[in-house]
């Protein structure tokens, strides 16, 4: 099994959670293969569907060729996916190869990606907490602490040369929205 984590529209990375059964190596970035077409229509199927299962993976050939041929060289049977949604928006999915029983019933795929989702929404929302705590919300410059901070890594001498221009403006939320 692995994690796909989506890159815009058009692109799909593996991230580097990956797990493998005793034997199998590590998957590689096999979306870089994929046709944009193919890419596209792989992305909608899994928007709208959720859970895509192929029991044979034959079944996946007509729909899905170039993601087929690239399964079939590494000698997949069955290929199971679940989506990660934020929204409405794909960020993701979780591909399982060889699957080993179970197909019929998703509902564990289903409940997994729930707390995949959270999991990544929480992480998303950390990040971005900690980008603002030295970046002003508006600018998204750094703030005054981020700016103590820059200057504290930075050496002696170069600060010599540094300069900055701080500026109060009254009403400046109205004039913003102007």
């Amino acid at each position: 099994a692995y994690f796909v984590r989506a890159k815009g529209v058009n692109s799909l990375q593996i991230a580097p959670q990956d797990w493998c059964a005793p034997g199998i190596g590590p998957v590689q970035n096999e979306n870089e293969r994929l046709e944009n077409s193919d890419l596209n229509k792989w992305m909608k199927t899994l928007s709208s569907k959720r859970v895509t299962v192929f029991q044979e993976l034959e079944q996946m050939q007509l729909l899905f060729p170039e993601k087929y041929k690239v399964l079939k060289e590494k000698q997949v049977d069955s290929f199971a996916a679940v989506a990660l949604m934020e929204g409405d928006s794909l960020v993701g999915y979780i591909g399982i190869e060889n699957p080993r029983r179970n197909l019929d019933n998703t509902t564990m795929l289903q409940s997994f990606s729930y707390f995949m989702q959270n999991e990544i929404s929480k992480r998303s929302m950390q990040e971005h907490q900690k980008f603002m705590e030295n970046h002003d919300m508006m600018t998204e410059l750094l703030n005054w602490q981020g700016y103590s901070q820059a200057c504290a890594c930075m050496q002696p001498d170069v600060l010599s040369s540094l300069g900055i221009v701080a500026a109060e403006i009254n009403q400046l939320h109205s004039i913003n929205q102007e």
